[in-house]
C-alpha cells in the first residue's frame, strides 16, 4: 500500500511542474541559511569565541565553596571586587560553625582557585590584588611589626616521592594552622580573626625546582592544583640543566654544592621578588624534610623577635643533637623548650628580607653555603634559636651528600609528634630569649647551679625521671671534646671553632634524665677558630 500511496504522490507532482519549482526553492532557502548562518560563527576569531565560553562559564558555574550570600551577592555585582569586599565583613557572631565542618569555612575564605604560576628567571613582581590570601590586599605595605607575613620556599630538585610526602605534610600543616587559630581566636570563624592575623597565616608555599623537572613538575602540578590555593608559585631554575662553568677538576668532583648554592641563591631572592612588600620574612625547607604539628606556629611566634631583636639571625627548628635519648621528655615542657645557639642550624629555618638584601644576597657563596653562613664573619656575635626538641626531621639519606652522618646522627632525630602553642606564650618567650636575660641564666646554670663530674662517672648515677639535677664536664682541647662527644653520643665536628648546638661554647644534653653542660672552663671567654 506504501508503494501505490507514492506512486500516486509522484504522478500528481509530475504533472504541475510548479511543484517541483516549490520544491526546489524550499531547498535553495534552507541551504542559503545554513550558509549565512555558518559565516556568522566562523567570523569572530578564535581567541574571541573562547573567551565567551569561558565567561559564560565563570557566569554559570556552582561552586560549593561559594555561600548562598556569596553566589547572589556575585551575580548582582559581578566578579572580583565583591568577593574581595565581601571577604571583609565577618560572618556573624551569633552563627556557631561546627569544628567538624572548619575546614570548608577555612577553604572558602582562603582558598584561592588560580593555578599556581610557573616562572623562570623572569620573575613578576606585580601580583594579582586578589591572589594575595587572607586580607593581604588590603593591607599594602605590613604595618605591623609584631605580625611579620612570612613565605614558606621549599628548595627541590628531582626526588619525586620526597617532594609529595614533604609537601603534602606543608599544606596539611598549614591548613590545620589556620584551624586551630580561628577556633583560638576568633570563635570558629576564619573571618572573626584581625585582618593582621589573617594577612599573618596567608603563609604561601612556594616550590623551586631545580634538576631536570619532566618528571617532578607534573606531581608537583597536580599537588598545588589539589592544594586550595596553598600553593602559590612553582619557580623553575633556568640554569638547571646547564652545568657549573669555571670550575676545576677537583671541584667538578663537588659539583652537587656548587649547584645547590646557585639553586639557593637563585630561588631565595626569587621568592622575595615575588611577594615584595607581602612578605617580611621567609621559612625555608627542603623537600627531604618531615614536620612537627606546630611546625608554623613555632615560627609564628619567633617571628616578631626575629625581626626585632638585631642579636638574632635566624630561627630554625633543627636540634643538632635532638637524638630522642638525648632531650627532654616529649611533654608540655619539653616541646615548650627554647634555647639560644652560636651555630647555624639549617634544616627549616627561618630568614629575614633585610637580613637577605643587606648582607646575604650580593655575597652569596659558589658552593657550601650553609658552612658559609657559620663563619664569623657573616654569624658577626648574632645567634639562632632552636628547639629542644625539633620541629623537623630528615628522610634524605639519598642525595649530593650521600647520607653523610645520616646512619649515625639524622636518622635519629625525631621531630616533636605533640602541638606546643607557642604564639600563645610568645611576650614569655620573647622575655626569656632576649640576650641579656638569656645570657646571665645560662651562665649560672652551666658554672654555678651545675655540679662539676668527670664523663666516665656519668654511666653511674642513677637514672633520674627529672632533670632538674644537672652536671657539668669540662673540656680543654679540641681532642678532648671530640672524645667526650663519642662517649655520649653527640656530634663531633667543627664549624670554624663552634661545636653543633653550642652557645658560648657549651653543648647542652640530656644523659639518663640529667641535664649535663658539655663545657669549655669559665676562663675561656671566645671560641679558638682554628678548631675547624
Amino acid at each position: 500500500m506504501l508503494i501505490t500511496f507514492l506512486t500516486r504522490v509522484l504522478q500528481r507532482m509530475a504533472k504541475p511542474r510548479v511543484h517541483l519549482l516549490l520544491v526546489g526553492a524550499i531547498i535553495l532557502w534552507v541551504a542559503l541559511s545554513v550558509l549565512l548562518f555558518q559565516m556568522l560563527i566562523f567570523s569572530q576569531s578564535p581567541q574571541q569565541s573562547l573567551q565567551k565560553q569561558k565567561s559564560y562559564h565563570r557566569q554559570h558555574q556552582h561552586n560549593p565553596n561559594k555561600s548562598i550570600i556569596q553566589r547572589k551577592y556575585d551575580e548582582k555585582r559581578g566578579g572580583k571586587k565583591a568577593r574581595q569586599l565581601l571577604l571583609q565583613q565577618p560572618i556573624s557572631q551569633s552563627v556557631q560553625l561546627p569544628i567538624g565542618n572548619l575546614m570548608n569555612q577555612i577553604q572558602a575564605v582562603v582558598a584561592k582557585a588560580a593555578k599556581p604560576a610557573v616562572l623562570s628567571a623572569d620573575i613578576n613582581t606585580g601580583d594579582d590584588p586578589e591572589l594575595l590570601p587572607l586580607g593581604e590586599q588590603s593591607l599594602g605595605k605590613s604595618s605591623d611589626q609584631k605580625m611579620p607575613r612570612m613565605g614558606v620556599l621549599m628548595i627541590a630538585c628531582n626526588r619525586t616521592y620526597y617532594l609529595r610526602q614533604s609537601l603534602g605534610q606543608l599544606i596539611d600543616i598549614r591548613a590545620n594552622t589556620i584551624s586551630r587559630f580561628a577556633v583560638r581566636y576568633g570563635g570558629g570563624n576564619v573571618t572573626n580573626l584581625s585582618r593582621e592575623m589573617r594577612a599573618m597565616l596567608a603563609l604561601p608555599l612556594m616550590v623551586s625546582l631545580d634538576c631536570d623537572p619532566k618528571n617532578t613538575l607534573p606531581t608537583l602540578q597536580e599537588m598545588a592544583k589539589g592544594s586550595q590555593g596553598a600553593v602559590r608559585k612553582i619557580l623553575l631554575h633556568p640554569a638547571a640543566m646547564t652545568p657549573v662553568p669555571g670550575l676545576s677538576k677537583e671541584q667538578r668532583k663537588l659539583e652537587g654544592y656548587y649547584r645547590i648554592a646557585r639553586h639557593y641563591h637563585w630561588a631565595v631572592g626569587a621568592a622575595f621578588r615575588s611577594f615584595k612588600g607581602a612578605i617580611d620574612q621567609l621559612i625555608v625547607v627542603e623537600d627531604d624534610l618531615t614536620f612537627s604539628p606546630d611546625f608554623f606556629e613555632y615560627f609564628l611566634a619567633l617571628g616578631p623577635l626575629l625581626a626585632t631583636d638585631r642579636s638574632l639571625m635566624c630561627v630554625s627548628a633543627w636540634n643538632d643533637n635532638g637524638k630522642s635519648w638525648m632531650i627532654e621528655p616529649e611533654d608540655e615542657h619539653g616541646r615548650s623548650t627554647l634555647h639560644r645557639t652560636d651555630f647555624f642550624p639549617g634544616l627549616g629555618w627561618l630568614l629575614s628580607r633585610r637580613l637577605w638584601e643587606e648582607e646575604l644576597a650580593d655575597s652569596w657563596p659558589a658552593a657550601f653555603w650553609d658552612d658559609w653562613l657559620r663563619h664569623w664573619t657573616r654569624m658577626r656575635n648574632r645567634t639562632c634559636i632552636r628547639p629542644e626538641i625539633s620541629r623537623t626531621s630528615t628522610i634524605g639519606e639519598k642525595g649530593v651528600s650521600k647520607g653523610q652522618f645520616f646512619s649515625d646522627h639524622l636518622q635519629h632525630i625525631q621531630h616533636s609528634r605533640g602541638y606546643a602553642p607557642f604564639f600563645e606564650v610568645r611576650h614569655r618567650l620573647w622575655h626569656q630569649l632576649k640576650v641579656a636575660n638569656y645570657e646571665t641564666t645560662f651562665r649560672l646554670s652551666v658554672y654555678e647551679d651545675s655540679k662539676e663530674i668527670e664523663p666516665y662517672r656519668m654511666k653511674y648515677l642513677p637514672e633520674s625521671k627529672e632533670s632538674n639535677s644537672t652536671y657539668r664536664i669540662t673540656y680543654y682541647t679540641r681532642r678532648e671534646f671530640e672524645h667526650i662527644a663519642d662517649m655520649f653520643g653527640l656530634m663531633r665536628d667543627f664549624k670554624v671553632g663552634v661545636p653543633r648546638t653550642a652557645y658560648m661554647g657549651v653543648v647542652s644534653f640530656i644523659y639518663h634524665g640529667y641535664r649535663v653542660f658539655l663545657a669549655p672552663p669559665d676562663t675561656r671567654k671566645a671560641y679558638i677558630k682554628e678548631w675547624n
